[in-house]
């Protein structure tokens, strides 16, 4: 309380997303595999986007680094149908080119959806459109 009376600004707090959270009465950071973190906290992000949508009627835009590591293909796809329902804006970045077609179910995508989406590659700091 007096560092933040100091500083000007609260250091600790909800404002902040400073949140634990607990599996089995330990830290979760200390009992989940880092698969299972990576879903909690994109499961909470998908969940605060649809509460902003709900009260803004308005979509977020997500922004997901290597969508693919430490997650299952199960978890995977869980995630692409939840980001899909959304239907905000999503940058999606991986390794495989191939693992992310068919972890996004492109054959499942309507016209519409399927002109929406593009892909690109990034070569020693050159973006081209693929």
């Amino acid at each position: 309380l007096l560092r933040d009376k100091r500083d000007g600004f609260t250091h600790r707090g909800p404002q902040r997303a400073d949140i634990k959270i607990t599996h089995n009465k330990k830290p979760a950071v200390d009992t989940l595999s880092r698969g299972q973190e990576k879903t909690l906290i994109c499961a909470m992000h998908i969940l605060q986007a649809r509460l902003y949508r709900a009260n803004r009627q308005q979509a977020c835009v997500f922004l997901i680094d290597d969508i693919l590591a430490e997650l299952d293909e199960p978890r995977a796809r869980q995630l692409i149908t939840w980001l899909r329902e959304l239907e905000g804006q999503v940058f999606v970045t991986g390794v495989d080119k191939n693992q992310l077609n068919a972890i996004w179910q492109l054959d499942d995508l309507t016209t519409t959806q399927a002109h929406n989406l593009s892909l690109f590659h990034v070569k020693q700091g050159e973006i081209k459109s693929v």
